[in-house]
């Protein structure tokens, strides 16, 4: 973690206070390994070690990003913004080109819990930035997204 992060000190109590506790049931991965079906986790710049990740159990997918777009409206509107909070903004906000371009491009639903309720759906470009589509706020089946 960068030295100069403003909310170093304050990150790192609340990461020991969570995850110490848990330790033994943690297990680490590096960037580029293979943890469940799918892609590789990859999206760096967020935080630390920050992943998202596209489940793939079979024929259907599903991406769950994680805090690629912790500020839903402003960081898919404009996905090049650099937030002071992110410990690289610069790197986050490629990550988050990246990933919704391709999201994007192949439809991959998506679970985005900052976004709107239900909190699944997909992006579609627009313009420079990316719009979210929720699925319809009924329950039911996800899987026909």
């Amino acid at each position: 973690m960068p030295a100069n992060y403003p909310a170093r000190a304050n990150f790192v109590m609340q990461a020991k206070r969570n995850l110490l506790p848990l330790q033994e049931r943690i297990t680490l991965h590096c960037d580029g390994q293979k943890t469940l079906p799918g892609m590789p986790p990859s999206a760096p710049g967020h935080t630390v070690s920050h992943s998202s990740f596209i489940i793939n159990p079979g024929k259907a997918q599903m991406c769950c990003i994680e805090d690629l777009a912790h500020r839903p409206v402003l960081l898919l509107e404009r996905p090049r913004t650099q937030f002071a909070f992110d410990t690289d903004p610069v790197q986050s906000s490629e990550s988050r080109v990246r990933m919704m371009d391709m999201l994007a491009a192949n439809r991959v639903p998506l679970l985005a819990y900052h976004s709107a309720w239900p909190g699944v759906g997909h992006v579609v470009k627009a313009g420079d930035g990316f719009h979210y589509l929720p699925v319809a706020q009924a329950l039911g089946d996800v899987a026909g997204l």
